[in-house]
């Protein structure tokens, strides 16, 4: 089917340029972060879309229909990701089709097609996943706002501070895949206080008693 926009996405660099990619991969690895990116490309997309997914390395590709668009995944091996990304874009230029290039790295940017960086693209996916699909109750989110608000009152966070979206959501991701290991308080706090302070400033700062990570850990052992 014709397509109304190609979208050539640079997958790892999409996920290390915002906190909860980069935490993601660090702490569950490589395939946990590409789905992860996956699974947000498929609720953002539109139809009449066509997005390419492009990793780093060797693997599986895949095609999926999104309800009248497609999310396509393919590894670059034994190319890099550039590579391929600047391949597809001149085939679409060549085409004379509407093309967009998503990557933080200007040596992908070609004539004839549009650029976005990766972390605009990675604010779209945040405004706009989950507008086709139905969401499941967001525990995470009442557990974070709760977190946020004690932390509040702890003095930690000053009142009519804004929580950057990247944070939240670096949170949300961290719940849904460590809520379910059964890990004790102390690691807990230890990478929330580590998210946290990835987008808000906590004070004090410098926190040389560690009052922020006593307090973090408190909340987790009285849930």
């Amino acid at each position: 089917m014709p397509f109304a926009r190609r979208t050539l996405i640079d997958g790892y660099n999409v996920i290390r340029t915002n906190p909860s990619g980069s935490h993601l991969e660090q702490t569950k690895g490589g395939e946990a972060a590409r789905q992860w990116l996956i699974d947000h490309c498929l609720r953002a997309l539109r139809p009449g879309e066509q997005w390419t997914v492009v990793f780093d390395g060797d693997g599986i590709g895949s095609s999926r229909d999104a309800g009248g668009a497609e999310l396509t995944v393919r590894f670059a091996a034994p190319q890099t990701a550039d590579e391929m990304i600047r391949d597809l874009g001149f085939h679409a230029a060549a085409l004379g089709a509407s093309c967009l290039i998503v990557s933080s790295d200007n040596d992908v940017r070609i004539e004839g097609c549009d650029f976005q960086d990766s972390s605009s693209f990675y604010d779209y996916l945040l405004r706009h996943a989950g507008r086709q699909t139905a969401q499941p109750a967001d525990d995470g989110g009442r557990i974070i706002d709760k977190l946020l608000a004690y932390l509040a009152e702890c003095g930690h966070i000053k009142s009519g501070d804004c929580i950057p979206a990247a944070t939240r959501d670096a949170l949300r991701v961290f719940f849904r895949y460590f809520g379910d290991e059964n890990h004790k308080p102390q690691k807990i706090a230890r990478e929330v206080e580590s998210l946290l302070r990835d987008g808000v400033r906590l004070a004090p700062d410098p926190d040389t008693e560690k009052a922020v990570f006593r307090n973090i850990k408190s909340f987790f052992e009285k849930k």
